[in-house]
């Protein structure tokens, strides 16, 4: 579709893009959430040594969040990797809707 008059051989119109779940662009997803939880860990061990330390004392529950964004992240990454597993070996999906 030309753009007009005031713009000769510029076109314009909707850009073609295939809008699919991330599970397809991200081949590595179980790695890259391995890595979010032990990046997670590491931070959680950080405040809490520092935290224990004059004057960071802020960063001791900042150490008990990042721990239970941890675990949740575990969790869904467990989920997912059976989800997959189970989606390889032919067994259908029971999630609900």
């Amino acid at each position: 579709m030309p753009v007009g008059p005031s713009r000769p051989g510029r076109t314009t119109g909707p850009t073609f893009d295939i809008a699919r779940p991330a599970i397809f662009l991200l081949p590595h997803q179980d790695a890259a959430w391995k890595i979010i939880k032990e990046r997670l860990d590491a931070l959680q061990q950080a405040c809490a040594s520092l935290g224990q330390q004059a004057g960071l004392g802020a960063l001791a529950p900042l150490a008990g969040k990042l721990q239970s964004m941890s675990q949740d992240i575990a969790a869904h990454a467990s989920q997912t990797a059976s989800r997959r597993r189970r989606q390889h070996a032919g067994v259908p999906d029971r999630r609900e809707p």
